[in-house]
Formats: C-alpha cells, sequence, structure tokens
C-alpha cells in the first residue's frame, strides 16, 4: 500500500515535470515570437529612419543642386534665346540700313550723274559758242580756213545736241568762208586742225547735218553747195 502510494506520488511529479517542461517551452516560444516582432519593428523603424534621413538628405543638399541646375539651364537657354533674337534684330536692322543707304546712295549717284551730263553738256555749249563766235570774227578777219575749222568744231557739238536752230547759222556761215577757199592745201590744213583736237573732218561733220535739212530746206541747199565746193577745190 506505501509502494503504491510512493508510484502514484512520482508519477504525478513526471507529469508535473512534463507539463512544467511544455509550459516552459511554450513561453519561450511566446518570448521568442514576440522578440522577432520586437525585432521586425525595431528593423522597420530602423530602416524607415534611414529612408526618412535619405529623403531628408536629398530634399536638402540634392533637390537645391538639381533645382539650381535647372534654372542655371533654363537661364543659359533664356539668354541664348535672347541673345540670338538681338542679333537677328540687329541683322535685320544692319540689311535694312544697308539697303536704304544703297537706295540713297544709288539716287545720289543718278542724280550726280545727271549733273555731271549737263555740266559736261554746258560746258561743250560754251565751248560751241566760243568757237562759233572766234570762227566769225576770224572770218572778218579773213582768215578763211582758220574760221571754218572754228565754226566746224561749234558745228559738231550742235549736231550730237540736235540743234537746229544754231546749226543753220554754222552751215551759212561755213558756206560763207569755203567760197574763200582755194586750194586743197587749205582744206587739209583745216581737216589736221580738226582732227587733232578730236573732232570729225570737214566732210565727215558737213554729211551729218543732211538730217537737219528735212526740218530746214535752206540747209539742204546750203550742204549741197559746200559739197559740190570741195569737189571742185
Amino acid at each position: 500500500m506505501a509502494k503504491s502510494k510512493i508510484d502514484s506520488i512520482q508519477i504525478q511529479k513526471i507529469v508535473d515535470s512534463i507539463d512544467l517542461k511544455y509550459k516552459l517551452e511554450y513561453i519561450n516560444n511566446k518570448v521568442d515570437n514576440n522578440l522577432n516582432i520586437i525585432n521586425g519593428v525595431n528593423e522597420f523603424y530602423d530602416s524607415a529612419w534611414l529612408k526618412l534621413i535619405c529623403l531628408l538628405t536629398f530634399v536638402g543638399i540634392v533637390m537645391p543642386l538639381v533645382v539650381q541646375y535647372i534654372q542655371k539651364k533654363n537661364f543659359e537657354e533664356l539668354i541664348t534665346s535672347h541673345t540670338d533674337n538681338i542679333n537677328k534684330i540687329i541683322a535685320e536692322l544692319k540689311s535694312d540700313n544697308e539697303s536704304r543707304i544703297n537706295a540713297e546712295l544709288n539716287i545720289l549717284e543718278s542724280k550726280f550723274q545727271t549733273l555731271e551730263i549737263k555740266n559736261k553738256k554746258t560746258e561743250k555749249s560754251v565751248d560751241a559758242s566760243m568757237y562759233f563766235l572766234q570762227g566769225r570774227s576770224l572770218l572778218m578777219e579773213k582768215r578763211y580756213w582758220q574760221s571754218i575749222a572754228s565754226i566746224a568744231k561749234s558745228l559738231e557739238f550742235y549736231t550730237q545736241d540736235k540743234n537746229v536752230s544754231r546749226v543753220s547759222p554754222l552751215i551759212l556761215a561755213i558756206k560763207t568762208a569755203i567760197q574763200k577757199i582755194e586750194n586743197k592745201d587749205e582744206i587739209q590744213k583745216i581737216n589736221d586742225n580738226l582732227t587733232a583736237s578730236g573732232y570729225s573732218t570737214l566732210e565727215i561733220l558737213i554729211n551729218r547735218c543732211y538730217e537737219f535739212s528735212v526740218e530746214n530746206d535752206s540747209i539742204g541747199a546750203d550742204i549741197n553747195f559746200i559739197r559740190q565746193k570741195l569737189t571742185e577745190i
């Protein structure tokens, strides 16, 4: 009886020991799980904190640099754009001014050319008048071939100028003087004097005057007389 009681007590101790072991294992497992959860939470917060620090670093350091770079790039592009526009405007203004200046210069050049032509014509007209007066003076002095040479120089200008009113008295003066010419040597002197000064010969000048005979019959008659006289000398 006493032995049976002892065995029951031992069995109970064994059961209690096993139960305690399972309870301890359960508690250990639960503690381990809690520790794992705590570690997981700590790792999450550590990671989140690190990410937050990185984000703040990016926002505080990298972002200003990025913004500054973008602003600088935009500023450079703006400067380049404005510079190109300014250069384009300057080129257009320069081209426009050059065109206007060239147009004005062309107008001035045309006016100068017209004025120069008028001046040369005026100079020749003055020379022609002087040669005519000189020819008449020589005619009065009975220096006939010299008179014809001077009048012929005046005649060349007025034939080129198509001035019939001036051509007629010149032809008449030559007609008067040539009647006093008696030999070919004097005709040669007239032509030599004319060509030496860059004028046409007397024959050429007289033939050139034929076109004026249409407007003035007396010119035609005087020209024919002069031509006939030249062949007879």
